[in-house]
């Protein structure tokens, strides 16, 4: 099929009240809805049992040369049916009207994808650009996205929007899939309001943003009347090169700047009551204001995560009662993290208002080496005098790491500094130099009775 347009719903198929239907083995050229599903639309709520299977399909548009209309650019579910999607190739959709929502799923619909490639989208509204959920009876739709491609992403929406899902109530299971050439003015990769998000071998690389704002590579808001807090899984996932000028174009340079001295410019933003578990995690090249913004009872469980040639405004972990609030409770282990930058503690940045709560920041077998501090802190700074309560470091390895003062850690005080458990042998390895405290020296001026402090 070919240079077709739908006025109403259904590029190529209009489903309602289906049991079942398959098709397979069908391409699809410059075929488009100027409402909703481009390829199929389905609406069949009067059978909750209803299943569709589509596989072997190739959907091609002409990107800029033909536009294309609506909303589920390819799929749009609105029913309660089960839909299957295998074997897909699709590419080519300029959407200059919308966010593309190249999957967009209503209420308690399900979308299972596999083995699915898609290149080269674009997207101009608010949204998700892959995924969009919606729910008007406070149900969640579920959609599962294994060993799939999807490349050449680009969103120009002057709104809030999201690259690969924008969910209002969704259960979301990514796995064994790749996320590549990503650019955004205004987009988070995911934003996640109620639901949940499980990543498992997943790849994130190449995605730049083309203006200063907030960007997070995931947010997930408050849980509303839930007695549980939910519970996200990310394992095996992969981010490389997130705002990276590999060519130093000064353009690039000169957003990748603005954007790092954005407080809000992180790569997790968890809003309270949420408890986040991430293992094997593989960031490099990547440039933000600090890893995590963390709200009050959140918990962030982390196991063996690199992280390589990375540039933070404020240290990868950072804590502050300030807004963005950044209060919640870390566990940290196996993990590494080589050639890290900041201004002061390129590792952990401890703020001035931080004090003695109920949460805890644990950092268990963590190494932290080749970290470079413009200032203080090779690894650590600190400002707060209750870090020692509520911060520990239980056998991590600190090498090679560089700074004006305090090569390892530089605080306000010893009682600033957070409880580290092989201090001494670091100190014999490293010498007194690796920790420093204020006042780093005291000097006698103009007579016996007169001090000088330097800090």
């Amino acid at each position: 099929m070919e240079n077709g347009i739908s006025d109403d719903s259904g590029g190529v198929f209009n489903i309602y009240n289906n049991y079942y239907f398959e098709a397979t083995d069908i391409n699809v050229y410059n075929t488009t809805s100027r409402k909703y599903g481009g390829l199929i639309s389905e609406d069949s709520n009067k059978n909750s049992n209803s299943i569709v299977r589509l596989s072997r399909i190739k959907y091609i548009n002409l990107y800029e040369k033909e536009f294309t209309y609506g909303e589920g650019v390819i799929i749009k579910n609105s029913s309660n049916s089960k839909m299957y999607l295998s074997d897909f190739y699709g590419e080519g959709f300029y959407c200059p009207f919308s966010s593309c929502k190249l999957f967009y799923i209503l209420n308690q619909s399900e979308l299972s994808i596999t083995n699915t490639n898609i290149n080269n989208v674009c997207g101009n509204g608010k949204g998700g650009l892959i995924i969009h959920s919606e729910s008007y009876n406070k149900s969640s739709a579920i959609i599962n996205i294994y060993n799939s491609t999807f490349t050449n992403m680009n969103q120009n929406s002057e709104t809030d929007s999201a690259i690969i899902a924008h969910s209002e109530g969704l259960l979301i299971n990514i796995k064994n899939s790749f996320f590549g050439n990503i650019q955004s003015n205004i987009s988070h990769i995911i934003y996640l309001d109620k639901g949940s998000l499980t990543m498992k071998n997943v790849e994130i690389k190449n995605f730049l943003t083309k203006k200063k704002h907030k960007e997070y590579l995931l947010i997930m808001k408050p849980i509303v009347n839930a007695i549980m807090s939910l519970l996200q899984i990310f394992y095996l996932v992969e981010v490389i090169g997130y705002n990276d000028c590999p060519n130093n174009d000064d353009n690039c340079l000169a957003i990748q700047k603005k954007f790092m001295n954005n407080e809000e410019s992180v790569l997790l933003r968890i809003y309270e009551q949420n408890k986040i578990i991430m293992n094997n995690i593989i960031l490099k090249n990547i440039y933000l204001y600090t890893l995590f913004e963390y709200g009050y009872k959140t918990e962030i469980i982390v196991d063996n995560m690199n992280v390589e040639n990375a540039h933070f405004n404020t240290s990868a972990i950072s804590c502050s009662y300030n807004i963005p609030h950044r209060v919640g409770s870390i566990t940290m282990s196996n993990s590494l993290f080589n050639y890290i930058y900041s201004t002061n503690g390129p590792f952990l940045y401890i703020d001035l208002d931080v004090n003695s709560f109920n949460n805890k920041i644990q950092f268990i077998n963590v190494t932290i080496q080749n970290s470079v501090a413009e200032k203080y802190g090779g690894a650590i700074f600190s400002s707060s005098e209750f870090a020692r309560n509520v911060i520990s470091f239980d056998n991590c390895t600190f090498n090679n790491n560089t700074a004006s003062l305090g090569t390892i850690s530089h605080s306000y005080n010893l009682n600033s500094e957070p409880y580290i458990s092989n201090k001494n042998s670091l100190i014999q390895k490293y010498g007194n130099t690796s920790f420093s405290t204020n006042p780093t020296q005291l000097f006698r001026y103009n007579g016996e009775n007169t001090l000088s402090i330097m800090s």
